[in-house]
């Protein structure tokens, strides 16, 4: 389910690797003024036997949270 162990460790890989992209970012456009967003495209719930699915007109499936970041020449 979206909620288990694994799903949660998966998110956690994804941020990680959004933060390495971003750093990176900073570090080869240091020069230049540059966005960075990480923008899931839906929610996620849990239901009939503990299996995530979404899709659903729901606030679980259509209030998401993006992150964004900008960055200019140092």
């Amino acid at each position: 389910g979206p909620e288990a162990g694994e799903s949660l460790a998966a998110l956690r890989h994804n941020a990680a690797a959004f933060a390495v992209l971003t750093e990176t970012a900073r570090r080869a456009w240091a020069e230049k003024r540059f966005a960075v967003a990480f923008l899931p495209d839906h929610g996620c719930h849990e239901i009939d036997g503990g299996c995530g699915s979404h899709g659903l007109d729901m606030p679980e499936d259509m209030n998401i949270v993006h992150f964004y970041g900008f960055s200019a020449p140092r």
